[in-house]
């Protein structure tokens, strides 16, 4: 059987520390390329982790036979654009949340999945935790009554967007 061969897209935190860890620990699959538009930072991962091919323009990516999915792991603008180009190039997509900025870049990555005959799946992992489970189990058992609004805030310790960064500009 032939391996699944993965790209990264982008170089930070969550694609360095924790998708590709996973993927380098996961039989049959490969990482075969990565690509940033810094290319220090892809330097750095990609050096570390002995990834053949690394560039700074994702349509390299795109273009690449020997990439079959991609970990979009990039500003937020920049998902639908990429996971778009990805899909329509063949390759399945995992995409880092938010999925994208509005609600018609969401559809049109749907569609351009549905077009492609690609999977497209959103990293959004608070739905296997236990207490997401937990409150899931409550409101569908009755035991809360029939919720009619919630508002839910998640706060991680010693974590959030550094002055200046992209992470803090709203757009």
């Amino acid at each position: 059987m032939m391996n699944l061969r993965f790209a990264l897209l982008g170089s930070g935190l969550i694609v360095r520390d924790y998708h590709l860890q996973a993927l380098l620990k996961i039989p049959g699959v490969e990482v075969t390329a990565a690509a940033n538009h810094r290319q220090e930072s892809l330097d750095v991962m990609a050096s570390g982790s002995n990834i053949p091919k690394t560039t700074t323009r994702f349509e390299d990516i795109a273009a690449d036979p020997d990439v079959d999915a991609v970990v979009i792991g990039v500003a937020n603008c920049m998902n639908a654009r990429l996971a778009r180009m990805m899909l329509e190039s063949g390759k399945h997509v995992l995409c880092e949340k938010p999925m994208a900025v509005t609600v018609s870049e969401a559809e049109s990555m749907i569609e351009a999945a549905d077009r492609a005959g690609r999977k497209l799946m959103i990293a959004h992992v608070w739905r296997s935790d236990a207490e997401m489970n937990w409150l899931r189990g409550n409101v569908l058992s009755g035991r809360l009554g029939q919720p009619c609004r919630a508002r839910i805030h998640g706060v991680s310790k010693n974590w959030g967007p550094e002055p200046g960064s992209w992470r803090a500009d709203k757009a």
